[in-house]
């Protein structure tokens, strides 16, 4: 555990990006609107760089929980904070892919840029981790023991067959 620990603890160092801009970050508030969204109107380019490094930050951690959780778990679904984990990063993907996509600057591209290789190496240091592999491989085995809902069963197989094509073992 020490090793899995020490390992999210320099993916946390590296995917810290700092800018300016933190203090009233639209991207790092609750989103009031009834269906979800942001307020896009009060987002600006300089908003992303310090989302990111929270959202990386967090779901680096969450991912280091959820590994240190006790191995026998005998509820047929997913915990809670597995459940939850990465929201913040989801978020904060899906409104700069949005905006990247249909509203873009040199600024966005820029940020592009930086964040791409980061979050290639965040999701590869997550894949390839072999405590966190261990946990999926296990579940996946204890499959029909577990009596899964048919859509954590296909969950367990498409996130334990994307884990090994990326190159994890346990």
């Amino acid at each position: 555990m020490q090793a899995f620990t020490s390992h999210m603890s320099r993916m946390h160092e590296q995917t810290q990006i700092v800018a300016p801009g933190a203090d009233h970050n639209p991207l790092l508030e609750e989103w009031g609107d009834p269906f979800g969204c942001p307020r896009f109107d009060r987002i600006e380019p300089d908003h992303f760089r310090p989302a990111f490094a929270h959202a990386f930050a967090s779901h680096a951690s969450e991912v280091a929980g959820i590994s240190a959780m006790r191995r026998r778990r005998r509820s047929r679904t997913p915990s809670p904070r597995s459940e939850a984990s990465g929201q913040a990063l989801t978020r904060t993907l899906n409104v700069f892919i949005l905006l990247a996509g249909t509203h873009s600057n040199d600024d966005l591209l820029a940020i592009e840029r930086e964040v791409a290789p980061r979050r290639a190496k965040h999701w590869d240091g997550i894949l390839m981790d072999a405590a966190v592999f261990g946990r999926i491989e296990s579940l996946y085995r204890a499959r029909d023991r577990l009596a899964l809902r048919p859509n954590n069963g296909a969950c367990s197989s498409a996130i334990t067959s994307n884990s090994c094509a990326a190159g994890a073992s346990a």
